[in-house]
């Protein structure tokens, strides 16, 4: 026998097919307070709240109602919300209410709307927070868009407040410009956290668990939400979620209208999920590009793409402010191409159909015109009587290791040559201000910086952490910020607007412990910044940027071992990943771009021996290449012509790499010289520097046709502050 049912309100006896739990005298009650039959039910009409009288009602949303108060007892005005449908609201309403009222009470922050009191009144639940007496975002952009700066500073100070909630274990999920409050001092105050959840994910607070939200459930503001919300699948909202409403925020802020917007909420559902936001610059062409940018990488389809925190978002809309670079990059062709296909994949189903169609006849084609005819036509008699064509001198299979070098047939370097069409042209210029070889060296915007080191041989042998610049257009060099640690060997890379400089050792010979650090300079700023640590420690390793990322390969790990692993930094996601490791292991490796390739083309490995005290390193001229697009390594041939590493790699054409300096069996020697990848040649320029050193820094400097050669040891362990540049021009053309 089934157990009675009363009702919860007046403990009335309920019929059997009494709906919504409640009996029809108390739901008439709730019935005839409402004013008119369109509105919508809400908290009986009580001109008291416990100690706050309620003066008018200011904002209602779809779980309650917020009126301006005054707290009687001690007489200042704040704001009240009162849970929507009074006593009749569900146990699923009550409970949402409770959470936002808990989630609320665990953050203090200036631009988070504090609470002060939760409770109940008379069966209404309410609590009280913060009155801001100015109005939200949405109602500041009603008649035309904000100034770019304007809106830049209110959603910096929104993603610092998000990012405090976040570290605090609280997602928003429900972040628009109506949820955002001015108060008297222009600081935006966010509000509203009746959708917020709580993170459980332990390594980064990357996803969000609800008992009170069911997997297809959608939550929030149709055009502000994130794909993955709209879509329902709460197993994939996380903090990139409360990053994307930041961008949608950002938007709107700057063109007056949200992202997305459609004739009803399904319509815009099916836009969040499949349309690219139009962008802003197409609705407000005031709105600056790199701005344009930040926003819309936080509107990425997928959270891999976007801002991985709002302190990310928060940072670079703080560099745009101060006029830096930021960190955001527009998409290249490859990304416009896959959000095509996003956006469109009927079409691009039928793309890929016919792209494979068209590839096949192709192939077909080719093999039926490539295909050798028969010496006897259709004898097959002379066909068996065909003797096979002997194999080409000197060819080695598979010798451009489907790395795409064109034809190559053989790659003999043992001989080299002299350029007779160019010639090097070397010039002396300033010393430095401190002597020191095993220093890095590139150029950012002009100018050549010179990046630790060490000070020699002997008991006076210290690592530095100096930082040189010289300046061509005034001739002078000067000190920089220095690192933050003393270090020498390091990978050293020039990247946009920055310089990264990673691993080293700091120890006082050439064979010390390396370490893993990674760091990031500002020229702007002048100081340096502390990136995610390289997966393992090493120094005198290869480094080189191609696409977005700066790769690490090679190197010595501990005396006297080398290692063969290579990594790829991103620095937008200050994160490192895994790439297939080189062939082969070697240290002292030269590192050099060719075609969007990684080289390297020298270096040294060590020989295992019975007493490790006695192991010794032996020169390793083979090429390396890795490409970024196959994910995977080459070896073309050997660099037979060269012996011991020493060189610097200065720039790269269509044909090969350009290095300075290199020992020779005769000796130090700093040649100017050229390997050719696609012959496999050496040609040398002449005439050769009159300084002949070893462990010195050189870099290219593209926009003057200049490189610099700076400090090293010479062969009387003498170690140097000369400065040397060098140019090639065409023979008989003089010096320029």
């Amino acid at each position: 026998m089934s157990e009675a049912r009363t009702c919860p309100k007046c403990g009335a006896a309920l019929a059997a097919d009494v709906l919504g739990g409640f009996c029809p005298k108390c739901v008439g009650r709730v019935l005839l307070s409402v004013p008119s039959p369109g509105a919508v039910p809400g908290p009986p009409r009580v001109r008291y709240c416990g100690d706050y009288e309620l003066l008018e009602e200011i904002g209602r949303g779809g779980m309650g109602v917020v009126f301006k108060a005054r707290q009687v007892s001690l007489n200042r005005l704040v704001a009240v919300k009162m849970l929507l449908h009074g006593g009749l609201a569900s146990e699923e309403f009550v409970k949402r209410f409770q959470a936002e009222a808990q989630a609320v009470a665990s953050l203090q922050h200036r631009n988070i709307v504090a609470i002060h009191e939760v409770g109940v009144h008379e069966g209404l639940h309410y609590f009280s927070m913060d009155y801001a007496e100015g109005p939200n975002l949405a109602q500041l952009v009603r008649d035309k868009p904000l100034p770019p700066k304007q809106a830049a500073r209110y959603v910096q100070l929104i993603a610092e407040a998000i990012q405090y909630a976040h570290q605090r274990g609280i997602l928003h999920r429900d972040l628009k410009p109506s949820n955002v409050l001015l108060d008297q001092f222009d600081q935006p105050r966010i509000t509203d956290f009746g959708l917020a959840k709580r993170l459980t994910s332990s390594a980064d607070f990357g996803l969000c668990t609800s008992d009170l939200t069911l997997t297809g459930q959608v939550l929030g503001a149709p055009s502000y939400m994130p794909p993955e919300q709209a879509a329902g699948k709460r197993g994939q909202v996380g903090v990139t979620s409360d990053v994307y409403a930041l961008g949608a925020i950002l938007y709107h802020l700057l063109t007056g209208r949200p992202p997305f917007v459609g004739d009803s909420t399904a319509a815009t559902l099916v836009q969040v999920q499949t349309q690219e936001p139009t962008p802003p610059r197409q609705l407000n062409p005031a709105v600056p590009s790199d701005l344009e940018v930040v926003c819309l990488k936080c509107l990425e389809k997928s959270p891999a793409h976007r801002y991985q925190s709002a302190a990310a978002l928060a940072e670079d809309l703080a560099r745009w402010q101060a006029g830096a670079p930021i960190w955001a990059r527009p998409p290249d062709w490859a990304e416009r191409v896959r959000r095509w296909f996003w956006t469109r994949p009927a079409l691009a189903a039928l793309a890929l159909v016919l792209g494979v169609s068209v590839f096949l006849v192709l192939v077909l084609v080719r093999d039926r015109a490539t295909r050798p005819a028969s010496p006897g036509g259709n004898n097959p008699a002379a066909a068996q009587t065909r003797q096979p064509e002997p194999p080409q001198v000197g060819a080695k299979p598979g010798a451009d290791g489907g790395a795409g070098l064109g034809a190559i047939t053989s790659f003999d370097t043992r001989t080299s040559s002299i350029d007779a069409t160019r010639t090097a042209v070397w010039s002396r210029g300033p010393d430095m201000l401190e002597a020191c070889e095993e220093s890095r060296a590139a150029v950012l915007d002009g100018k050549l910086y010179v990046v630790g080191g060490r000070t020699g041989h002997g008991g006076t042998n210290v690592c530095l952490s100096t930082m040189q610049v010289y300046a061509p257009d005034t001739d002078r060099w000067s000190y920089a910020a220095p690192l933050p640690e003393p270090l020498a060997a390091v990978g050293l890379v020039a990247h946009k607007s920055f310089l990264y400089c990673f691993g080293g050792n700091k120890e006082p010979v050439w064979w010390g412990e390396p370490v893993a650090s990674a760091y990031r300079f500002d020229p702007r700023a002048g100081r340096w910044t502390r990136l995610a640590e390289m997966p393992i420690a090493r120094s005198n390793f290869g480094a080189g940027v191609t696409g977005d990322r700066i790769y690490c390969f090679g190197g010595s790990i501990h005396w006297p071992e080398t290692t063969s692993r290579a990594d790829a930094y991103d620095p937008a996601l200050d994160r490192w990943f895994p790439v297939p490791a080189m062939p082969k292991g070697r240290g002292e490796c030269v590192g050099a771009v060719w075609n969007n390739r990684l080289v390297t083309a020298l270096g040294v490995f060590s020989v295992p021996t019975d007493d490790p005290d006695k192991r010794t390193w032996l020169s390793d001229t083979t090429i390396f290449l890795y490409d970024p697009q196959r994910d995977g390594w080459d070896q073309p041939g050997t660099a037979l012509a060269l012996q011991d590493p020493g060189a610097g790699y200065l720039f790269s054409d269509d044909s090969g790499i350009y290095l300075a300096g290199l020992k020779l069996k005769e000796g130090l020697e700093n040649w100017l010289y050229h390997l050719e990848i696609k012959t496999g040649h050496v040609r040398f320029f002449s005439p050769r520097s009159p300084i002949a050193r070893s462990s010195q820094a050189a870099a290219w400097d593209a926009t003057r046709g200049m490189g610099y050669v700076v400090g090293g040891i010479n062969s009387s362990n003498e170690v140097l502050r000369v400065l040397e540049t060098v140019r090639l021009v065409r023979t008989g053309e003089g010096r320029r």
